[in-house]
């Protein structure tokens, strides 16, 4: 069966890890390419109602620079590119938009039967201090027909999300991009934004395919009365998890995970969650979802998104840290933790009821809650194993200094009884005091041999 779409389109985002001392330089590099890169000063003028949508702390956390007054703006715009650099790195969030001027339609071949053009409407480059950035790239089918089939736009976003810097060696027919600012292709525009900055350990490496983030509205011909949701649930839930439209594999309803990442407060929307994608299904017949439903999904709901993404790995990044074992990291990771508890740790983020919803639905989605539960058990154990080691080797220097204090209590009596002469006894006690004093140093020397002898052999 053909369901028809009245209105589409798909925001494809790659999340990844900028090495943290690199940040600022990260920021340089964008800045100095004002060519093609320009960064979104806030204002609350230009978009009031989405940044009301927000609780005031969100607001400061997600667009600091709605709080700058205008000469601090008018002071910044004056400011050269390395001083804007340290500014907006110390920033909470930074948000800059491509130049889509270059940017030609693409097309994309569908198992050769026929051609999908679509439009890449917007890039952004979104990051969050001190290093968790996403590239966001907002596309649309161009048809010909005002109707589109949504089988294209399954298909389609399940091709183009392959389109990551992992995989732009890899030759893929059925996607072609004419021009991007001379360069071929999106992955390797990503890879050449951020090589030399992003940071480059495996664990640094949370999705082989780009996130989707999709809206959907379909015509008021395929779904026009509460009992068609049965006839499209198959399709949307293609959409959802990232499948190919012709996949015979059918979903079991009943089953619970399924039916917990969906959300449906009307009858005439659809919202699915995934760790992979996002999706809301409408229909026309409510022209709330043709008009301003797009919006309010694309804004408000967009950066719930985000956030859900960002707090997941900055949690795994804390998590990976503390495995490590490197006890000379403890105090560090622990002002990481208190830091991100503090700051970035939101459960109350908007006053909308449909909103804090949605936010719900995306920290269940990512198991936000348990992850966050899980690296604070880590923090208690990993503090109480560096507070252990660190008391054994206090208790091990105390037994040095006891059995030296026997020692020289031992010379100082046999040295009347034995008639020894005191250039001996300077002798050993300068000696003993050299050797106390040497032991540790000697320790950590032989520790870092240790150390560097497995990373030869490994």
């Amino acid at each position: 069966m053909s369901i028809g779409v009245k209105y589409h389109y798909t925001h494809f985002i790659y999340p990844f890890v900028i090495d943290e001392k690199r940040y600022h330089s990260f920021i340089y590099s964008i800045l100095k390419n004002s060519r093609v890169w320009k960064y979104k000063m806030n204002n609350f003028k230009d978009d009031v109602e989405n940044y009301s949508f927000f609780l005031p702390y969100m607001q400061k956390f997600l667009f600091p620079t709605l709080y700058w007054n205008e000469k601090e703006k008018n002071d910044f715009k004056k400011k050269d590119s390395k001083e804007k650099a340290r500014i907006l790195g110390q920033t909470s969030c930074v948000c800059f938009e491509y130049d889509l001027k270059n940017i030609k339609n693409s097309v994309l071949a569908r198992r050769k039967e026929n051609i999908i053009d679509f439009d890449i409407t917007e890039l952004r480059l979104i990051c969050f201090a001190p290093g968790i950035c996403f590239f966001d790239i907002k596309t649309e089918i161009d048809e010909a027909e005002d109707i589109i089939d949504l089988s294209n736009i399954i298909d389609f976003n399940n091709s183009f999300r392959r389109i990551t810097p992992s995989n732009c060696d890899v030759k893929d027919d059925s996607i072609s991009v004419r021009s991007l600012n001379n360069i071929n292709d999106i992955a390797i525009f990503i890879k050449s934004t951020i090589a030399g900055f992003e940071a480059e350990n495996l664990e640094n490496k949370y999705y082989s395919k780009l996130f989707t983030y999709s809206y959907v509205c379909l015509d008021k011909d395929t779904w026009s009365s509460p009992e068609d949701i049965y006839k499209i649930r198959e399709s949307f839930y293609k959409l959802q998890y990232n499948q190919e439209s012709n996949k015979t594999t059918k979903f079991n309803p009943d089953y619970d995970k399924l039916k917990s990442n969906v959300y449906s407060r009307w009858q005439y929307s659809l919202f699915g969650f995934s760790r992979e994608s996002g999706v809301v299904m409408t229909s026309e017949v409510e022209k709330y979802n043709i008009t301003y439903m797009p919006y309010v999904y694309e804004k408000n709901y967009f950066y719930m998104l985000l956030l859900a993404v960002y707090q997941r790995i900055s949690l795994i990044n804390l998590s990976q840290e503390m495995m490590s074992n490197d006890n000379r990291n403890a105090n560090k990771v622990q002002k990481k933790l208190t830091r991100f508890t503090h700051i970035t740790w939101f459960g109350q983020i908007t006053n909308s009821e449909n909103g804090m919803d949605i936010w719900k639905k995306w920290q269940d989605a990512f198991e936000l809650r348990d992850l966050y539960e899980e690296v604070h058990r880590q923090a208690n154990e990993y503090h109480n194993m560096v507070s252990s080691s660190i008391q054994d080797k206090i208790s091990v220097i105390v037994f040095i200094i006891y059995i030296a204090n026997i020692i020289l209590v031992g010379i100082q009596i046999l040295v009347p009884l034995l008639n020894i002469q005191s250039f001996w006894v300077e002798v050993m006690v300068t000696s003993i005091i050299a050797l106390i004093a040497a032991i540790y140093p000697m320790y950590l020397i032989g520790r870092w041999i240790k150390k560097k002898v497995l990373e030869k052999r490994i």
